[in-house]
């Protein structure tokens, strides 16, 4: 069983099977070569007017966009993704049901409804095998999948979205957001 790596994730794995179509992409990246056209600029009365629900929930939809693009061009859709790393990380083997609940205590704003369908899809594609009492774990094939996901998929994925952030940056980022979730009431834990 492969219970060690210490990652978390959001990215697919790979088989030896085709990767079967995943269905439309909810985002476009821009066309390679070519830059988005330059946003206007703002002076800084003007973005204290801008609303920011508005510009979360923009910067929310590309950025998921942009990595669920990036995981189906690796056969993989996020769910397989989530799916794929918790079973890899996890102490001790989960059943689908652990699988799914686990996922979902760790990403409280995320519909993770297909989570059992995507367990289903993996075990049809050999990338996780169920043992006994349903207890999940990777097959050779899935921890490739895994392995090859995080190096050619994510970890560039994960850069272009950083691109032109500093760590502290990033950090500062982030640490806003939480504060700006808990201001509101809102659960701000996520759990890698």
């Amino acid at each position: 069983m492969t219970h060690s790596t210490a990652r978390s994730s959001d990215a697919p794995t790979t088989g030896t099977a085709s990767p079967r179509p995943v269905g439309p992409a909810r985002f476009t990246p821009p066309t390679p070569g070519r830059a988005p056209a330059a946003p206007p600029e703002y002076t800084d009365e003007e973005v204290l007017r801008q609303p920011l629900g508005y510009w979360t929930g923009a910067a929310s939809e590309a950025i998921v966009g942009f990595i669920s693009d990036s995981l189906a061009r690796g056969g993989v859709r996020q769910p397989h993704w989530w799916t794929l790393n918790r079973v890899r990380e996890a102490p001790r083997a989960l059943t689908r049901d652990e699988v799914v609940e686990v996922v979902g205590a760790s990403r409280p704003y995320v519909d993770v409804s297909d989570l059992g369908t995507a367990v289903d899809e993996l075990l049809e594609r050999g990338l996780l095998a169920a043992g006994d009492a349903g207890a999940l774990d990777l097959t050779p094939a899935g921890d490739a999948l895994v392995d090859h996901l995080w190096q050619e998929v994510m970890t560039p994925t994960l850069a272009q979205i950083r691109a032109g952030m500093s760590d502290a940056e990033y950090v500062t980022v982030v640490r806003l957001l939480h504060r700006v979730i808990r201001n509101v009431g809102g659960d701000a834990g996520f759990r890698p």
